[in-house]
């Protein structure tokens, strides 16, 4: 005689502490990869230290740190029960998605260059979609699709950090975007086989949202429309 397990509520219990889990996990490892990727930078190449004598280069990193901390904050929360903390919380997130476009853009102006500028752009378009996404799905109580979302806008915002590692190690840094589309996909997509055997419909949708505005942000950079944005806003 067998017994089915497929609805033992420990097995259920235990499959929900994992996917808490692996989001905290992989919370806590976007925070340390972009530090790190930011203070190997300045170790190998300290001349770029002179960039940070910029208030809005620090007050923009600052921002950026503090979104990846509010990450983890978020996912042990969750991890730890704390809804109504997690809600809370909530708010700072959207603060901080304020905060990231309004110093993120001007920023990307400030430093001249319309390729930089484009990218970034689209960086933060493609973070602030997912970013709304995940909160309009945890308003309608999809949670499911809400912890999905929010670490790919998470992900949606790491070229930058990529690209410094790239440039430490000396990597052509066109290969630094197969990377970031690598992570964007690999990361969600392989979670949702790992526990789901299938992909959720808010993984498929994420990840080709974010796939195709990098995509986007390719086309427009190698096209004359470039040369047209560079003309335009900085002469």
């Amino acid at each position: 005689m067998t017994v089915s397990t497929a609805n033992n509520p420990s097995d259920s219990i235990i499959s929900r502490q994992r996917s808490l889990g692996f989001f905290f996990f992989a919370s806590l490892s976007l925070l340390v990869f972009v530090v790190a990727a930011f203070g190997l930078k300045v170790i190998v190449h300290p001349e770029r230290l002179a960039r940070y004598e910029i208030p809005l280069v620090v007050l923009h990193g600052l921002i950026m740190v503090a979104w990846f901390g509010l990450f983890v904050l978020q996912a042990r929360l969750v991890q730890a029960g704390s809804i109504r903390a997690h809600r809370r919380a909530g708010f700072a997130g959207i603060m901080l998605l304020i905060l990231m476009v309004a110093t993120g853009i001007p920023l990307s102006y400030q430093l001249g260059r319309a390729m930089l500028f484009v990218a970034n752009c689209v960086m933060l378009l493609t973070f602030t979609a997912l970013f709304v996404s995940a909160v309009i799905a945890a308003s309608r109580r999809n949670f499911e699709a809400h912890k999905r979302l929010m670490l790919m806008a998470s992900l949606a915002v790491i070229g930058p950090a990529v690209g410094r590692v790239w440039q430490v190690l000396e990597i052509p840094e066109i290969s630094s975007l197969l990377a970031i589309i690598a992570a964007k996909v690999l990361i969600p997509v392989s979670y949702d086989l790992k526990t789901l055997g299938s992909l959720h419909k808010a993984t498929i949708a994420g990840v080709t949202f974010s796939v195709s505005m990098t995509a986007l942000m390719v086309a427009i950079i190698l096209s004359p429309l470039l040369s047209v944005i560079q003309s335009i806003l900085f002469g």
